[in-house]
């Protein structure tokens, strides 16, 4: 699995990242077997990770929004949970359907006022996934 939640802190939680997932058929260096090459791009498209996988094997990535931490004082407002990243998944024709993906990008919880429920913070909202077929290089 890979990791690219936000952290749960103490006031807002932090956003999941955003990230995009080229996929493409590829060729192991040393048997010649067909493998699948996942690259995956930050939210400004610098290459971050490169997994090489059989195809029954899955990958999963989690872009999750960070929770927000209780308050115990009336007075003040709790935290906001973070906002989920966004998925792009870019999937070579090369690949069809024969691959193993999942994914989770939901927004954090909200922090709550143990004291005032009116100072409670809101949840993130989750992320966006997209799923396109096209060539990948």
């Amino acid at each position: 699995m890979l990791n690219f939640n936000g952290q749960w802190t103490t006031s807002n939680g932090d956003n999941g990242k955003s990230v995009r997932i080229d996929v493409k058929t590829a060729k192991h260096s040393e048997t010649g077997e067909e493998i699948l090459e996942y690259k995956i791009y930050d939210d400004i498209g610098k290459l971050i990770h490169v997994v090489k996988l059989k195809r029954d094997v899955l990958l999963k990535v989690s872009c999750n929004g960070g929770y927000a931490d209780k308050q115990y004082n009336a007075e003040k407002r709790a935290g906001n949970g973070g906002n989920g990243g966004n998925i792009t998944l870019n999937v070579d024709p090369s690949v069809g359907d024969n691959y193993q993906f999942d994914y989770s990008n939901i927004g954090g919880n909200a922090g709550t006022n143990t004291k005032n429920p009116l100072n409670n913070g809101t949840n993130g909202r989750d992320g966006k996934f997209t799923k396109n077929v096209k060539t990948v290089n």
